[in-house]
């Protein structure tokens, strides 16, 4: 059976759903051993679980549950990256005449290779605005600010400042209507922080394999497969069609009806 937008999207949100409780059970862990012990008895424990040599004294603990939530963004940056790969053979990309994207991070080389394929000219920069048309302004700057913030921590950055990618007043609250959250600087990191990051990349998920196909042509076809049914019954399956399998929203979904005049090819 051929794969349609919707079993991709649906793999990667599974991916992510199936993993963040564990994730979250990590985080109660560590913020009950930061309530209920103190350095010289985790220091006793760090023995029981076979870390002999460690020494916490130096540390400051209080850090921790930061660590926690960076490594989870590590988890969901990972399978946003495998997400990325599945779309691109999805997509049947073959064209090798690309040229040097190495300066795009992996969702804008994506979008890059699709739209191009698409016949559209993509400009190689960063800021062009078909990565947000693609994808969606304000999750392609949630997605941004955290991978930033991941990648900066994972390479030798740690704790070091929050001179991370900046959000602007305007970014933040246009953030905060819509997830009900605002992005805090990487010292202040919470479990909030990691839920809005997989949000977003939920929405990019959707966003973009709604642009994996030509909806003109699958629209055509669906009209053909129908064509002999009621037009009440034709309009159902092709509207659910078209929304399940090919995420389409309800707006666009009325656009094409009214394109082909009631699902008449």
């Amino acid at each position: 059976m051929a794969r349609v937008p919707r079993d991709i999207e649906t793999k990667f949100r599974k991916e992510l759903g199936n993993v963040n409780p564990y994730m979250s059970v990590i985080d109660i862990a560590a913020k009950e051993l930061l309530d209920k012990y103190t350095i010289s008895e985790i220091e006793q424990l760090s023995k029981k679980y076979k870390h002999s040599r460690l020494s916490v004294g130096h540390l400051d603990l209080s850090k921790i549950p930061v660590f926690i939530h960076v490594s989870q963004m590590a988890f969901i940056n990972s399978r946003a990256e495998q997400f990325c790969d599945e779309v691109l053979e999805f997509h049947k990309d073959n064209d090798t005449s690309h040229p040097n994207l190495d300066k795009l991070d992996k969702l804008r080389r994506l979008i890059y290779r699709i739209a191009s394929s698409n016949g559209t000219k993509v400009v190689i920069n960063k800021d062009n605005p078909i990565y947000a048309e693609y994808v969606g302004s304000i999750e392609l700057k949630i997605a941004d600010y955290y991978r930033v913030i991941r990648n900066t921590e994972f390479h030798g950055g740690i704790g070091e400042s929050n001179s991370h990618l900046q959000l602007s007043d305007a970014d933040l609250q246009e953030i905060k209507v819509s997830y009900k959250h605002k992005p805090n600087k990487f010292n202040d990191l919470t479990s909030r922080d990691v839920i809005l990051y997989s949000q977003a990349w939920q929405k990019i998920a959707v966003n973009l394999c709604r642009k994996l196909i030509d909806l003109d042509s699958v629209v055509k076809k669906l009209c053909v497969e129908y064509s002999k049914c009621t037009a009440e019954r034709r309009d159902n399956a092709i509207s659910n069609k078209l929304r399940q399998d090919y995420l389409q929203s309800d707006d666009s979904i009325n656009r094409l009806r009214n394109k082909t005049n009631g699902w008449i090819a």
